[in-house]
């Protein structure tokens, strides 16, 4: 990683107060992002993926919002596939390396992104099946994660009801349907 401290230093603050806007500020969010990522090339995405298992510290601010075992550091995580999201398909390759890797935490949001820039027009229509048929490996918890991103999207988004429609893979379905019974 041939990164300035100055450049790592500025992506630890904008990932935190990325972090802190997701918690606080939900609605406000993803225009936050886009509007100070601009200073990020793809040159940084070696050092954000650095940045999902050892995020920046805890903002004092939040102090009083209970965030669980893990809840910094998924924040910190989602913020990251936010900025990520604003460089657009030049991200590709970094999207679908974590994407379509080993499990961890952060698949399900990759896996979201890259639907999120085709249901803006950016990737053709066959990465839904791409994904389709990569969920076949995948584990459960994708699924579930996945299932449950997609579902909160839908609810602002019709586009997004169009994709859960045409995810066909079963354990998706299956994760899909488990969400929705749980709700009513």
């Amino acid at each position: 990683m041939n990164l300035s401290s100055r450049q790592a230093t500025y992506i630890d603050q904008l990932i935190s107060q990325l972090a802190v806007a997701l918690l606080t500020q939900p609605d406000q969010f993803e225009a936050m992002a886009r509007k100070q990522s601009v200073d990020i090339s793809v040159r940084d995405l070696p050092y954000l993926r650095s940045k999902f298992h050892q995020p920046p510290p805890e903002y004092p601010d939040i102090s009083e919002i209970p965030l669980g075992l893990g809840g910094w550091m998924a924040t910190c995580q989602y913020a990251i596939f936010e900025v990520v999201y604003q460089l657009d398909i030049q991200a590709l390759a970094f999207l679908k390396s974590v994407a379509y890797g080993d499990y961890d935490w952060t698949q399900p949001t990759a896996l979201e992104v890259l639907i999120r820039l085709s249901v803006d027009g950016k990737l053709p229509n066959n990465i839904i099946r791409e994904i389709d048929i990569q969920l076949a490996d995948m584990r459960y918890e994708t699924h579930l994660y996945l299932a449950q991103g997609l579902l909160i999207r839908a609810k602002r988004d019709n586009r997004f009801e169009e994709i859960l429609q045409q995810l066909k893979n079963e354990d998706f379905q299956e994760a899909v349907t488990e969400i929705l019974s749980n709700k009513q």
